[in-house]
């Protein structure tokens, strides 16, 4: 595998993370307490981010069938 490949699975996990980590921020207290347009962004955040993890994806699977 090569070294473009780790560091994408890399990102990728890393991305995944920050994901999930968002996601909590989102459902707790603290982000009720927020400005609306700083809860938009992180929304809009948090979308962005989602869909760059799903391109990361559908390139790991392509690299890993060889395609």
């Amino acid at each position: 595998m090569g070294n473009w490949v780790t560091r994408l699975y890399d990102e990728h996990d890393e991305l995944v993370s920050r994901i999930k980590k968002l996601e909590k921020f989102i459902l707790s207290k603290d982000f009720d307490e927020l400005l609306e347009i700083d809860r938009i962004d992180l929304k809009k955040q948090l979308t962005y981010i989602r869909l760059y993890t799903d391109v990361l994806s559908r390139r790991l699977a392509r690299t890993a069938s060889g395609a």
